[in-house]
């Protein structure tokens, strides 16, 4: 996988517009090429994009790094331990989920 979600709820746009440009400087060195920004429900997604395969251990760590929700990642990681693959439900459709890209 080549993509890392990161879950931001009840996040403000301010701030993640400012976590983005930090993630684009801390991580561009480390194969990031964008990082998307869409608002949902309860806050916002950032979906960082990279050149490269980033392993589940690196995804793992970069989404604590930049506060992903917590029962989320606890989800995931028990998801990963259990089948392997697909452990990132970020990217997973769910009926009645709403979110639309932001242009920042």
């Amino acid at each position: 996988m080549n993509r890392i979600g990161i879950d931001l709820d009840y996040a403000n746009l301010p701030s993640v517009i400012e976590l983005k440009r930090k993630i684009l400087k801390e991580q561009k060195q480390n194969g990031l090429t964008q990082v998307l920004v869409f608002q949902t429900r309860h806050g916002y997604h950032l979906e960082l994009i990279y050149d490269r395969t980033i392993s589940a251990e690196e995804n793992f760590q970069i989404r604590e790094q930049y506060g992903d929700c917590e029962k989320r990642m606890e989800y995931s990681k028990k998801r990963y331990n259990l089948i392997g693959d697909s452990y990132d439900i970020l990217f997973q459709m769910k009926e009645g989920v709403w979110r639309r890209r932001v242009w920042v």
